[in-house]
């Protein structure tokens, strides 16, 4: 999932070249990466919305195109802030287990 427009799909790609240049990734999945995050649908949240819940089931994979989330084990608690080119919930997904946070915008 993501949240914005062409412009934020290029400068995620861009991130994700970088994240990946050296880690020996072939041509196939770079392509397969830009195939992904040109057909993903965009969502867009509100400050404050839960985006995915703690326990829960969920297992997309969210891109964050813009903006910031933060994810907390328990009210108060932050154990991480992911923001604008950053990926989420690859744990819950190819682990196939539950989310271990509740995350907001």
């Amino acid at each position: 999932e993501s949240a914005s427009g062409r412009g934020s799909d290029e400068a995620l790609l861009k991130r994700w070249r970088l994240i990946l240049d050296g880690e020996h990734v072939s041509a196939r999945t770079m392509e397969g990466l830009v195939t992904l995050i040109a057909s993903a649908p965009r969502i867009t949240c509100r400050r404050g919305e839960v985006l995915v819940k703690q326990g829960s089931e969920e297992r997309r994979v969210f891109f964050i195109l813009s903006g910031k989330v933060c994810s907390r084990s328990s009210p108060g608690e932050k154990l991480d802030v992911r923001q604008g080119g950053d990926m989420m919930g690859a744990r819950s997904f190819f682990d196939n287990g539950n989310r271990g946070a509740t995350t907001t915008l």
